[in-house]
């Protein structure tokens, strides 16, 4: 059993993307690695989502504030009213309760990843 003063390390390969339904977008797979119930951890949830070109994530809001952090690809973040293009190495950081959306504005595959401050992804309230 881990301790509270031990690292956790994930491999995004020896998890199962959850492949998200259209309620949520299309082209969008979405692993989470770091999270209450996956793994011992508290304080921070992270995970990856892939956009197929073309694809995106629906508008949605939620109590916890996130942050996007572009690995590959470009994104379109729209966050309330404005809308943002944001490229590998960018980053958009979104408050709690602030309606936002992610478009992938390339061809080619775009991968973030995401940063909750809650312990689990369970915790996180979408509001689709």
């Amino acid at each position: 059993m881990r301790t509270e003063n031990e690292e956790t390390v994930v491999q995004a390969s020896h998890r199962d993307p959850e492949i998200w339904t259209r309620y949520r977008g299309f082209g969008v797979r979405s692993n989470t690695l770091i999270s209450r119930g996956l793994t011992d951890t508290r304080g921070m949830t992270i995970g990856t989502v892939e956009i197929e070109p073309g694809g995106e994530l629906q508008r949605h809001s939620h109590p916890q504030a996130e942050t996007y952090f572009v690995i590959d690809g470009t994104a379109e973040v729209e966050t309330g009213d404005r809308v943002h293009r944001v490229s590998a190495g960018g980053a958009v950081h979104i408050p709690g309760d602030l309606p936002h959306a992610c478009r992938n504005a390339g061809d080619t595959s775009l991968r973030f990843a995401y940063f909750f401050n809650t312990d689990s992804i369970d915790d996180v309230e979408y509001d689709w």
